[in-house]
């Protein structure tokens, strides 16, 4: 079993928050493996219809194509949110800005383990002009699939983050082994 040690200013740097792009981007990764997201087969089977829909499959064909499984993501496409009330709109103004030079360092970070798809090559060779389509494929896909059950999933996602705050070390706890490393209770190693 791997192990990750974090200091004190490791841990001070952690920050719980909701990111509408991050869930947007990982919601492709439900589609493809139902039976490992099978509590979210009814909205499964209503996202695949939607993606079926051949106005929907084009426009967001760029976020299908740079979230096929097994691949990794480049950063630039999931933005840490800024604050815990972040919007998507703010999210998608952050990558739409990302500067080019980023796409391609984080696309070709991603290409070690498996060949850039062919909009995630287009996108590595001209950056600047492909980025839009991006942007466009995740709000179509949001408000496609996500945004409407965004009032139910972002409530569930703020139970699980008060749920975990109290056992966020903080950096008093940090500085204890005893508590830093003893997990939480409910947590999934308790």
């Amino acid at each position: 079993m791997s192990q990750l040690r974090f200091g004190a200013a490791d841990v001070a740097g952690v920050r719980l928050a909701i990111s509408p792009v991050g869930e947007t981007v990982s919601s492709m990764w439900a589609l493809d493996d139902p039976v490992r997201h099978a509590v979210h087969l009814p909205w499964i089977d209503r996202a695949r219809a939607a993606l079926r829909r051949p106005d929907v499959a084009v426009r967001v064909r760029p976020l299908v194509e740079l979230t096929r499984p097994r691949r990794w993501l480049p950063d630039f496409l999931t933005p840490p949110a800024a604050r815990p009330d972040i919007e998507l709109a703010e999210q998608l103004e952050q990558i739409a800005a990302t500067p080019p030079d980023v796409v391609v360092r984080d696309l070709l970070a991603t290409a070690p383990r498996r060949p850039l798809s062919p909009f995630g090559q287009a996108l590595l060779n001209d950056p600047r002009a492909l980025l839009p389509q991006l942007v466009t494929a995740l709000r179509v896909w949001y408000d496609e699939a996500i945004a409407p059950d965004w009032p139910r999933i972002r409530a569930l996602l703020e139970a699980d983050i008060a749920h975990r705050a109290p056992c966020s070390p903080t950096p008093a706890r940090a500085s204890s082994s005893a508590s830093s490393t003893r997990p939480c209770a409910g947590s999934a190693t308790a």
